[in-house]
Order: C-alpha cells, then structure tokens, then sequence
C-alpha cells in the first residue's frame, strides 16, 4: 500500500466510485468502476486490517 494513504480520501473516492459504478448501463462501464471499488477495498483492509471501507462510507455492510 502507498505510504500516502489517506483514509478520508479513500472513503471519498469510494463513495465516488459506487455513484458511478450504479450509474452505469453497460458491462466495460460496470467492469471499469468495479474494478476500481476493489482497489479501494483492498487497499483499505491493508491499512485497516478488516475490510469495513463499504460501512465507512455508507454506515451499512457492503456485498
């Protein structure tokens, strides 16, 4: 993970990226944005140990 991690910004983008990816009606679209929400994910369970970005960001479970 880069030493510049920034959990504010992660869950920022995160937020970001789930608007977008649900805005999308084709599948390179879905496939683009998911990719990205899975990054962020990851990234987010190095730094914090658990993957809890999706109730971070939204205050529910993520799928």
């Amino acid at each position: 993970m880069p030493e510049d991690f920034e959990p504010g910004k992660a869950v920022d983008q995160y937020r970001r990226a789930i608007a977008a990816l649900e805005a999308q009606t084709d599948e390179p679209g879905r496939q683009e944005f998911g990719s990205i929400v899975a990054r962020l994910r990851t990234q987010w369970e190095d730094w914090q140990g658990e993957d809890s970005l999706h109730e971070m960001a939204f205050g529910e479970p993520g799928a």
